[in-house]
């Protein structure tokens, strides 16, 4: 997670996926949205923050493409069906998951208020990041407040009030929303 500060105020963020050739389609980038596409992306984070020279519109495509190819890891085929397809169900309907998670791989390009207050203390509408290899990606949010995706689900203050529809699920639905979510 890095810690950094814009604007006089300290944010926690930690770096998305670059796998699954889904990058370009999850613009605007960062977790406060504020970077419209991958020319603004190259110029605040390479130029900026790193100090490196202008990517050229050229060399924009070209990275484009190249971030695109980033292969996923394999999804996982070792996962109970039925406890899948359940959790599949869930996250489609009663978790409320499917509304910003489109089908699980794709994200809103707008920012969504999940009523979370970050381990720094700030509230504030985030993206919606693909969930393709999530388990993979631990820890988990934008301030890696949940070791486990199950602590994601059952832990009201790391996911948000307003961030699905966890807290009424017993731990057998739970374990199915996570099996599902380990199989993406």
């Amino acid at each position: 997670t890095w810690k950094f500060s814009i604007g006089g105020k300290v944010e926690a963020r930690r770096t998305q996926s670059l796998r699954g050739g889904v990058v370009t389609d999850t613009a605007p980038y960062h977790w406060s949205g504020d970077l419209a596409n991958l020319g603004e992306l190259c110029d605040e984070v390479f130029t900026h923050r790193m100090g490196g020279g202008r990517v050229e519109p050229a060399q924009e495509s070209i990275l484009a493409a190249w971030l695109n190819a980033i292969p996923r890891i394999p999804a996982r085929t070792d996962l109970d069906a039925a406890r899948v397809a359940a959790g599949k169900a869930i996250f489609e309907g009663s978790g409320g998951c499917s509304a910003c998670h489109v089908g699980g791989a794709g994200a809103l390009a707008t920012n969504q208020d999940i009523g979370k207050t970050d381990v720094l203390g700030q509230a504030a509408p985030t993206q919606v990041p693909a969930l393709l290899d999530v388990v993979d990606r631990a820890p988990y949010m934008h301030d890696d407040c949940a070791a486990t995706l199950m602590d994601r689900l059952t832990n009201p203050a790391c996911g948000g009030s307003k961030h699905g529809n966890t807290a009424q699920l017993g731990a057998d639905d739970l374990q199915s929303l996570e099996t599902y979510l380990e199989s993406l």
